[in-house]
């Protein structure tokens, strides 16, 4: 059971089945699923393509770093949990060295393509640099969000990228970086905090 939801399974039904508790959980799931779905598309209508990185489709350093400020005094004004995660890609300099610059930047628009549609709704990916790609995650604490992180890097451990003139299929690997925004904390100070964290993708 551990391990499954360590997958990102959402639910588990045990035999024999109950068809009252099994109803339940798929119409708690369809209306998650609607809500995130709404959210994410008033997000793409609110911000335009101007604020997105040409090559990943996520949004861009500068948006990013603007909306984090916002939503970091939010959350210490009103007390209530944002978490920030990043996501780096191992061994960026090598993929790029074997396979050719063309084929890095192929396998980065990958990458923030599978993200891009992991995320949760009310989530905001954004490309923070090189091979680095953050994600902020509101009114969810650490604990919480350790699950849909988790969730997004085992896919892209999993996954396997084919790159531009090359048959055969490659498989990158992830480490994660996750923190909590403490009541007095910087935006910069969270930053660095969370990118100097190690997270275990594995537990």
């Amino acid at each position: 059971t551990a391990e499954l939801y360590r997958f990102g399974v959402d639910g588990i039904i045990t035999k024999p089945i109950n068809e009252e508790i099994l109803r339940q959980q798929a119409e708690n799931l369809i209306y998650e699923t609607r809500y995130h779905s709404r959210l994410a598309a008033r997000y793409h209508l609110e911000f335009p393509d101007a604020v997105r990185d040409a090559l990943t489709g996520l949004y861009t350093y500068g948006f990013f770093m603007d909306h984090l400020s916002l939503l970091a005094k939010d959350a210490q004004q009103q007390k209530v949990c944002l978490t920030l995660g990043m996501i780096d890609v191992c061994e960026m300099s090598k993929i790029n060295a074997q396979y050719g610059y063309a084929a890095g930047d192929q396998l980065l628009r990958q990458l923030g393509s599978l993200v891009g549609r992991l995320v949760r709704g009310e989530d905001l990916c954004a490309r923070y640099g090189g091979e680095e790609i953050a994600i902020i995650l509101p009114r969810t604490s650490i604990k919480n969000a350790l699950i849909p992180l988790k969730r997004i890097a085992a896919t892209i451990n999993a996954t396997e990228f084919y790159l531009p003139d090359h048959a055969e299929a490659i498989r990158v690997y992830v480490t994660m970086h996750t923190a909590e925004l403490e009541q007095t904390e910087s935006v910069q100070g969270f930053i660095d905090r969370t990118r100097s964290s190690i997270t275990n993708c594995q537990s």
